[in-house]
Formats: C-alpha cells, sequence, structure tokens
C-alpha cells in the first residue's frame, strides 16, 4: 500500500510509465495464470479417469457377473490405477468360474443319481456362503 503512494508523488510522466509496466505485467501474469489453470485442468482431467475409469470397468463387469457371466473379466487400461485389485479381482472370477465348470461337467456325466449328489455335495461343501 505504502508503495503506491509513493507512487502517487511521481511526475505525470512517471506515473504514465509506472502504469504502463503494471498494464504489462498483468497481462503477462493473466497470460501464464490462464496457461496454468489449463494446465491444471488436464491434470485433473488425466487423473480422475486414472481412477474412474477403473471403477466404471468394475462396475460393469460386476453387473456382468450379477447376471450370471462368469467368464468376464476386468481389464483396465496400461496407465489406470488399481491393476493389483483387477488382478486379484479376476483371479477370484477364474477361480469361480472353474469350481463352477466342474460342478456343470459332474452333473453332465452319466453316472448314478446317488453317486452324482455325493460328488455334489462334497464339492458344494467347499463353498462357505450364508445358507
Amino acid at each position: 500500500l505504502s508503495f503506491f503512494r509513493q507512487a502517487e508523488r511521481l511526475s505525470g510522466r512517471q506515473q504514465e510509465i509506472f502504469k504502463e509496466i503494471l498494464n504489462q505485467t498483468h497481462r503477462n501474469l493473466i497470460g501464464k495464470l490462464l496457461l496454468l489453470l489449463g494446465l491444471i485442468a488436464m491434470g485433473t482431467i488425466f487423473l480422475s479417469h486414472k481412477i474412474a475409469g477403473p471403477l466404471y470397468r468394475f462396475e460393469r463387469t460386476l453387473d456382468q457377473l450379477n447376471q450370471g457371466e462368469l467368464t468376464v473379466r476386468c481389464h483396465l487400461r496400461k496407465f489406470d490405477e488399481a491393476k493389483s485389485v483387477a488382478q486379484a479381482f479376476n483371479n477370484a472370477l477364474e477361480s469361480l468360474d472353474q469350481r463352477i465348470s466342474q460342478l456343470k461337467k459332474m452333473a453332465r456325466e452319466n453316472e448314478s443319481p446317488e453317486l452324482l449328489i455325493a460328488r455334489l455335495r462334497e464339492e458344494l461343501s467347499k463353498f462357505k456362503t450364508s445358507v
């Protein structure tokens, strides 16, 4: 504030030069500020897509899984976050798919109903469920 009070003491020509310097500085700063805001916006969009994209893919995969599609897997882009979570998720899906496939294979085999029921009960007992 004292800086501007001292500027009032300058001569008319000096005040014009001072105003021109301030205006030029403001123009330079505004341009740099707009560039900086643009870069921040681009970075924010890039980072949000690295997180929101995988969440969207997990949601789609879970929807397909809910419809009974056990062959579905969650595939993420090269630079997405949560790749380790996706790998663990896909491993769990693979295990579930194999176990259900084994049960379906048993059901298709031609063997006595008593033996089939016993084998199915044995395999189903390996699943921990709420019932």
